[in-house]
Parts: C-alpha cells; structure tokens; sequence
C-alpha cells in the first residue's frame, strides 16, 4: 500500500461521519495486536482549546530532557501525518502508508463480527499507540479528538492528565451545559495518578475538583502569578517571565505568536513539574531545568502548530488561524485587534458543518471591516450563504462589507485583491483547521 492508497481509505472512514460514543471498539481493535498502548507511561490533554499547543509544548520539554517523545495530534492541519510525531518530527508518508495497510489488514481479517468496526477518529488513535510501542518512545503526548471519557485515547494509563481551558463545543455529543462538557472531558483521570489544570470558570473547576477526589488524583491548577505577560505586537512572537518551582524568575522566550501561548506554554511547564513528582521517567526530576525548559519551548515553531495565528506573508499582513469555536476565535480577534494601525480587516471565514457559528458569529461586530464568507471541499463546510443570512442577523452597525464566494482561494485572492494600504491592512483566515489547511495546501500548490 502506497501513501495515496492509504489516503484513499482513511477517506472512506472520514466520509462515513461516524461518531460513536465508547471505548469497545478500540479496545478490541488493541487486543488484536497485544495492547501496545501499555507498554509505555502517557499524558492526555483535554479541553476545548489549547489542546494541541500544550501538547506539543509538553512533548518539547520532554524532548529537551532527552527523551524519545510520541504525540498524537487531532485533528490534523494540512497533512495526515501530522497526527503522528516521534520527537517533534511527523512521521513519513512511507510509515503511514506501512501503518494504515497494518491495520487495514487486521481490520478486515480479524474483527469481531458483532462488534462494528471501528471509526476514523478511533484507528487514528490506534496507529498511534501502535507506531509509539514499535518506536519504544519513553513517553507519549496524546490529545483527545473531543471529550475525554468515551475518546480512544482514554484506554491509555496515563498517571497525568492535562486540562486546557474547556469552554463550549461539541455540545451535540457532550452535553449542552459548561458542567456536562466538564464532566466529560474530566473523566480521563485515573486512581492515583496527578491532573493539572488552565484556570478555569468556577462551574468547570467544581466539576474537575469533584472528580479529582472521586478518581483520588492530586489536582493542581495553574497560579496565574507565577508568569507574567509581557506586551507584544501581534506580528511578534511572545515572551512571558515565569516563577519556577524553585522560586528563581526567569524570561521565556516562545517563536508562535498569540497572547494565548502563555497560558498554553505555562501549563506545558506545570505538567512537566507534575511528571517530574510523579517519578515515572528516569532521573527526569534531575532534568527538567530552567533550562531544558526555556529550550524545549523554544523548539515549537508554526511547522508543529500550524494555522496558530501564523503569518503567511507581509504587505499586506496574511494571517491563517484555525479558530473555530467562542473562546478559540475571540482570543484570535483580540489579538488582530491589538496593532490594527488604523489599517482595515479583511477576515475570509467558513465554519465546519455541525459547528455552533451562531456564538461566533456577534464577535465580529466590534473587530473587522469587511468579510468574505467561503466553503471549503474537505470534510464539509457549512455553505456561505447560509453564513451571511445568519451574519446579517447579528450584523448590529450595517458598517461591514458582507461577501460571499465559494471557493477559498478565491475569496482569499478577493481580499488581498482588495487591499489598499499594504502596510497597514491585514487579511485573515479563520474558522476552521480544515478550512485553514485546504487554503494552506492550495497556496503552497500554486
């Protein structure tokens, strides 16, 4: 099996759109293979946003300890492979392919025939456990897909588990209340092990407390005034000083960009110091430093995190984040607000089906100038029309420029076509990882 055949059938898994709550299948699909998930310790991250980045801040840490570090990412960007990193580095489309004609085989000779098989989201998480046991990592990064107790990754016996800001999304299959969403998402702790946590809203930190206790794991959340923020233009990566556990303050340096990599660096740093306690890697307590730490972090650049407010091009301003939610699109819009320079913009934005976009929708009131809305051919967006009917509802000044155009790349050429003063304007692309990969793609294909 080649790469573009395995692309091929992971496809025709994505296209079926299932969404199945429970872990039976996975676990079958593990005990197929001698349950390779447990032959090494393991994080999870949960949340709602900030799952990715406090993973790989997490997994570069730990590499810079010296480290052989697996990371599961979901969902990917721009490439499948994505998904699968041993030490920072995604894997092949070779490996993949290896992986896929794997698990394609024993799929279709060996499955139980009165289990269904199993969902795209749940092999994903099986090649992963599969290639991090084959590739004898020291310790695996996994981000879950959505909540945390039915997600694939859950069957891990992960001694830590991370809490990114959990806010609303996914309320069709986690609940519709910030409790209900908490309670799912905090069911990935385990007797006896640690869990650390963002600050959260007081629902939220009642819910995780409560669990904390059931499951006997040590909670810790993040001190807010162990770091401070230092201000920074938008276009410039992000420096914060934080207070180590041994009480000596220090600068961070960080080359992504956002205001909300702070948060997402100083909980990798607080998971860390957790590892460290929990004593399950080899002299990590010895390692972890100021040092390794202000290195590690250093590492984790737009190629780990793409469509992170990542800049594409200068003059004018070309910014592709994969904001697609509340709190994930309205931290991406205070940031583009912070050195407007009187200049317009420019957003060109298009929503995955089944989003909840009516939340997203009155933040752009205060924030742009004009917007395109678009669709995109992978994974289904939600079609534009249907996104300026509902824009128009929320639409309190009349003062934005509302547009629609099908295809991506021809609404983002529309926008820079549109640009008058290069050096001020800034266009944007928000919405959807899907929608920022497929843009992302085209560009690097023409």
């Amino acid at each position: 099996m080649n790469f573009e055949e395995a692309e091929e059938y992971i496809k025709t898994l994505y296209n079926e759109k299932r969404i199945i709550l429970g872990l039976e299948r996975v676990r079958a699909l593990m005990s197929l293979i001698d349950d390779p998930h447990l032959d090494y310790p393991s994080a999870i991250i949960t949340g709602t946003n900030g799952k990715g980045s406090t993973s790989i801040y997490i997994s570069a840490i730990l590499n810079e300890a010296g480290y052989k570090v697996g990371t599961n990412l979901s969902p990917h960007v721009e490439d499948i492979t994505e998904r699968f990193m041993i030490d920072l580095e995604k894997i092949t489309k070779e490996q993949f392919a290896e992986l896929t004609g794997f698990f394609k085989e024993v799929v279709e000779s060996s499955w139980p025939k009165e289990i269904e098989r199993p969902t795209f989201h749940e092999l994903m998480t099986a090649m992963a456990f599969y290639l991090f046991s084959k590739e004898k990592v020291d310790f695996a990064v996994l981000e879950v897909g959505m909540g945390g107790r039915y997600d694939a990754s859950n069957i891990a016996q992960n001694l830590l588990s991370v809490f990114a800001p959990i806010h609303y999304d996914h309320t069709r299959y986690l609940g519709d209340t910030l409790q209900a969403i908490a309670c799912e998402k905090a069911q990935i702790m385990k007797c006896g092990g640690a869990a650390v946590s963002a600050p959260q809203s007081p629902q939220v930190r009642k819910v995780l407390e409560e669990y904390a206790e059931k499951f006997n794991t040590h909670l810790e959340f993040l001190d807010i005034h162990r770091f401070t923020r230092f201000e920074s233009k938008l276009l410039e990566p992000v420096v914060f000083k934080y207070k180590f556990k041994d009480g000596l303050e220090d600068n961070i340096s960080l080359q992504m960009m956002g205001d909300y990599q702070v948060y997402n660096a100083a909980l990798s740093i607080l998971a860390t110091e957790k590892l460290a306690e929990l004593d399950v890697l080899p002299s990590f307590a010895s390692r972890l430093t100021k040092t390794c730490i202000q290195d590690g972090l250093k590492q984790v650049v737009s190629r780990h995190l793409p469509a992170r407010l990542e800049m594409i091009s200068k003059n004018p301003a070309l910014i592709i984040d994969g904001g697609h939610n509340q709190h994930g699109v309205r931290n991406f819009l205070n940031n583009l607000r912070k050195t407007r320079n009187g200049g317009r913009i420019t957003l060109v934005m298009g929503f995955k089906e089944g989003k909840n976009y009516f939340d997203v929708l009155p933040l752009l009131n205060k924030s742009v100038d004009k917007i395109i809305f678009t669709n995109f051919e992978n994974y289904g967006g939600v079609p534009p029309q249907e996104l300026k009917k509902a824009f128009e509802q929320v639409n309190q000044s009349g003062r934005i420029i509302v547009d629609v155009v099908e295809d991506p790349i021809e609404a983002l050429n529309k926008a820079l076509n549109d640009v008058n003063d290069k050096e001020k304007e800034i266009v944007a692309v928000s919405g959807s990882l899907y929608l920022a990969g497929e843009v992302k793609n085209r560009l690097r294909a023409h």
